[in-house]
Formats: C-alpha cells, sequence, structure tokens
C-alpha cells in the first residue's frame, strides 16, 4: 500500500508491481502505469485530462477545450 511519511508518499512493492503489470498489459509510459497504480491500490478514482487514461475502469477523462 501507500504509507504517509510528513508529506511525502512512499509507494511500497505491491504499487510497484501493479504498475509493472499495467505498463505491460494496458502498454502505459511508466509514468502513467505509476499514477493509475498509485490511485488503483488507494481505491481513489483518477481524475485526468490525459487521453491515455480514457476507457481504463476507475478513471473520470474528462477532455480539454481548446
Amino acid at each position: 500500500m501507500i504509507a504517509k511519511t510528513g508529506t511525502d508518499r512512499v509507494v511500497d512493492t505491491s504499487v510497484a508491481l501493479l504498475a509493472a503489470e499495467l505498463h505491460y498489459t494496458r502498454k502505459l509510459a511508466t509514468a502513467d502505469a505509476s499514477v493509475y497504480a498509485t490511485a488503483q491500490a488507494s481505491g481513489a478514482d483518477l481524475l485526468t485530462c490525459d487521453s491515455h487514461f480514457e476507457k481504463l475502469p476507475g478513471c473520470l477523462y474528462y477532455r480539454k477545450r481548446g
């Protein structure tokens, strides 16, 4: 899980392994997989305007206006 230390958060092995799995299975960039894995491990929805997350479960995608 994620441990809170002061204002920082430390990612443990289970989140890192989930990120690696998501990187491989969902073809996400490493940073995107890490963000998504952290949200999943926290039981949180991921609010984003990044289209890489548009169809992933647990993500709330909002298209940028332009």
